[in-house]
């Protein structure tokens, strides 16, 4: 096993040389990059252009919301946003102007108590929700003009602290963690109505003290990372073409001399590699782990690389489409820091930038425009 990760970790490093190669090459390739930010006390959404070049950070412009904003999900094909509004128990529909950056509300719609993430459904007309407090997820269309339904097609009873929503990519199924139940919950995804079927029997029990909070698909689509919340881990499973996941390994996200409170919040995948970042709320830093491919798909392992020291409770982060930019959202310092990423992606280094941006920075998202 040894001798495999040896073999590993040298490929690794040569796939980084030519990433670098190519992300050199191609930069010119990519439209504008957008970073948008939920400042939660201040009820506003922040739109940040980054400059893949420098990784600058360049202020656009900020919108108002009528709560406290928390999740984006974003299609900037069609110039529009979404975000779920936590303290006002609803969800909203915003338009994106690539020419300037500057946002506006289009509606906003009542939606269940406390929804903690939001996702698009593959064809981009659908928003799913995932509720803390309810414990449930909700549907809701998308329509013509970028407005959400008044009210959701559907909504169903999940569990405690229902915490994210994961589409497997390729496929027609959807998965839910659940942090408070210590539980992932699966869903069939029809697409030609657009409706989720719950699926008892794929419903999948972690072990005591993990709660699975966020979750990424690695590039084959068939090995999946969770997060867990009160672990301060990372587990690795492989989706099954039934359904059901079989659980390969788990890491921790703290080094081994650190012995104080901690929490993982947001998870990120490497846009090149498979490289799964996770936030660690207490350590304050975003652990750097490697995935370690085994001879067959149920083989496969986990190596925690480096961490990150970054910003107070970085609730969340997210990396640039070129992978060359890390930016962390620090929930308690009220900072957007920008943290090079070198050696494919391995490797962080200090920030080159600090933004003091506003009071509990929940949520980060960067996408590019076509």
């Amino acid at each position: 096993m040894m001798e495999r990760s040896r073999v590993s970790c040298s490929l690794a490093r040569v796939a980084a040389f030519f990433w670098i190669v190519w992300t050199s090459l191609s930069l010119s390739a990519w439209g504008k990059t957008w970073v948008f930010v939920s400042a939660a006390t201040d009820k506003t959404l922040v739109v940040f252009e980054l400059d893949a070049e420098r990784g600058e950070l360049i202020e656009r412009s900020r919108l108002r919301l009528p709560h406290e904003p928390a999740s984006i999900a974003c299609r900037l094909d069609q110039s529009r946003l979404f975000v779920a509004l936590r303290s006002g128990g609803s969800l909203a529909a915003v338009s994106f102007q690539p020419e300037d950056g500057t946002l506006r509300l289009i509606n906003e719609v009542p939606a269940g108590d406390d929804p903690a993430h939001i996702a698009l459904d593959p064809s981009g007309t659908r928003l799913v929700t995932a509720f803390y407090v309810a414990g449930k997820v909700s549907v809701h269309a998308i329509l013509e003009d970028g407005r959400l339904s008044e009210s959701p097609l559907q909504e169903f009873t999940t569990a405690d602290k229902a915490h994210a929503v994961v589409f497997q990519p390729g496929t027609r199924r959807v998965y839910v963690p659940h942090t408070g139940s210590e539980r992932i919950d699966a869903f069939d995804w029809d697409t030609q109505t657009r409706t989720l079927q719950p699926r008892d029997d794929l419903r999948f029990s972690t072990e005591p003290g993990t709660g699975p909070r966020h979750a990424v698909w690695l590039s084959d689509g068939r090995h999946l990372a969770v997060g867990n919340e009160q672990g301060s881990s990372l587990s690795l499973y492989l989706g099954l073409e039934t359904g059901r996941l079989e659980k390969l390994a788990t890491e921790s996200t703290l080094p081994g001399d650190f012995n104080g409170p901690n929490s993982t919040a947001a998870v990120r995948r490497h846009p090149h590699q498979d490289l799964v970042y996770v936030a660690n709320r207490g350590h304050q830093s975003i652990a750097v782990i490697g995935v370690v491919p085994g001879e067959d798909d149920g083989d496969w392992s986990l190596m925690r690389l480096q961490n990150i020291a970054t910003e107070a409770v970085p609730r969340s982060f997210d990396v640039d489409p070129t992978g060359r930019w890390l930016v962390v959202a620090g929930e308690q310092s009220g900072v957007l820091a920008v943290h090079p990423l070198e050696d494919g992606g391995r490797r962080g280094l200090e920030p080159i930038q600090r933004i003091a941006l506003g009071e509990r920075l929940w949520h980060v998202v960067i996408a590019t425009t076509p």
